[in-house]
């Protein structure tokens, strides 16, 4: 079964109201071989942020990587595994995209 675009745009609407940024990095290296990553911003989205209830998920997922955020968003949102989010000024790498029915679930961890 199909999940209808006005039911998308309902929850959009109601529960999309954190704004997010959308990073990919590259990898200089420094006059003393030092590894740096430069971000590039790809995007800027809305979504529902949340850090409570993590472990809960992380055991309904079946997952051993620890979650720092969860955020779900527009299935129109240009992310994968490997970028990162930005939110609230902290940017956190995002190890798993998992696409739903109605939406995008990221799941980021503490990337230092």
């Amino acid at each position: 079964m199909l999940f209808p675009n006005s039911a998308k745009k309902a929850i959009s609407n109601a529960f999309y109201d954190k704004k997010f940024g959308v990073f990919t990095f590259d990898i200089q290296l420094g006059i003393e071989g030092d590894a740096v990553k430069t971000f590039r911003k790809i995007g800027e989205y809305f979504g529902n942020v949340r850090f409570t209830n993590l472990a809960k998920l992380r055991e309904e997922l079946g997952l051993t990587d620890e979650i720092s955020i969860a955020i779900s968003c527009d299935n129109s949102t240009e992310i994968k595994a490997g970028d990162f989010v930005e939110f609230s000024g902290k940017k956190y790498l995002a190890f798993e995209v998992l696409p739903r029915d109605s939406h995008i679930l990221i799941l980021g961890r503490n990337d230092g």
